[in-house]
């Protein structure tokens, strides 16, 4: 009899610390429910996520992940000196130089 108190009550407590588990596990991970998985800061911002207006701009998730906006850089674009009589055949490949002239795009410059 003796013996089946005493398998009775590790069975109980057991159990008890079987719940105890769960419930610590559901406090633990109940701050991440309802939060959707991003992985980038387009999916952030979609998501509706706090974007801070900083320089990128940055998008916090409630579990503190935080997301840089990739900046590219803006294409190079060259100006078109085509016409002011200098062919400008050889030219620097940074913003703001002058477009590559030949005699098919700027038969007037390059003769």
């Amino acid at each position: 009899m003796r013996e089946k108190k005493t398998i009775a009550v590790t069975l109980i407590i057991f159990v008890l610390l079987a719940l105890l588990g769960v419930v610590i596990l559901g406090v633990l991970f109940s701050s991440t429910i309802g939060i959707r998985w991003v992985g980038s800061f387009e999916e952030c911002a979609a998501a509706g996520y706090p974007v801070m207006e900083s320089y990128p701009r940055q998008c916090k998730t409630p579990d503190g992940r935080i997301f840089v906006e990739e900046i590219r850089p803006s294409e190079a674009v060259c100006r078109d000196l085509c016409g002011d009589g200098v062919c400008q055949a050889v030219v620097c490949m940074a913003v703001g130089c002058p477009c590559p002239e030949t005699k098919e795009n700027c038969p007037q410059d390059c003769r």
